[in-house]
């Protein structure tokens, strides 16, 4: 009964990497050109003349929780802050 149940949660695994293999191969030029263009997020803006480009639903961080490569990418990229 356990073998069957890993074996059931290895090829859903298996399944899912499978749609997630092209975002992996993204070359890093090709992310840049996406976060530079990604809109910034200004739902709720504090100062109305400065929008608020750190609401973690929207922007570029709303990027960073893609995966970890996209995170470190973003933080990496100074045309996002």
């Amino acid at each position: 009964m356990l073998t069957f149940e890993r074996d059931k949660l290895s090829n859903l695994v298996e399944e899912h990497n499978a749609l997630l293999t092209p975002f992996r191969k993204i070359p890093g030029d090709i992310l840049t050109e996406i976060f530079v263009r990604c809109e910034r997020g200004a739902k709720r803006d504090v100062v109305p003349d400065v929008p608020d480009s750190f609401d973690r639903d929207a922007g570029p961080l709303l990027l960073t929780q893609v995966c970890q490569r996209w995170r470190n990418h973003a933080l990496a990229t100074p045309q996002l802050w």
